[in-house]
């Protein structure tokens, strides 16, 4: 129980900046004042205290079913199975578990 604690506290201990950012963007500063900063601040919450990180995926790249997920299939210049656009980011944890495929 101890254990459990402590490693919900790790994880909650950085995320409490967050919050402060949120209640900035709140208070009257223009959005890419505090969005872009708190976006920077939650990538790296994932990646240095969890150990999350972005895939790296770009239009052009070939589609991968183990790592993306289709939304829409589009007609056009592109070979089959080309992924057009990515509309939500992809995540892997440490081991390369994917946690949530790229759309």
């Amino acid at each position: 129980e101890q254990q459990a604690s402590q490693a919900l506290s790790r994880v909650a201990k950085p995320l409490l900046p967050l919050l402060d950012d949120f209640q900035r963007a709140r208070s009257g500063r223009s959005a890419d004042q505090v969005l872009d900063p708190l976006q920077r601040k939650f990538l790296n919450v994932l990646e240095s205290e969890l150990k999350v990180t972005r895939m790296a995926t770009s239009a052009g790249d070939p589609f991968d079913p183990r790592l993306h997920e289709a939304v829409a299939v589009a007609p056009g210049d592109m070979p089959a199975d080309t992924i057009l656009q990515e509309l939500e980011a992809g995540f892997v944890d440490a081991r390369g578990e994917v946690l949530r495929p790229a759309k």
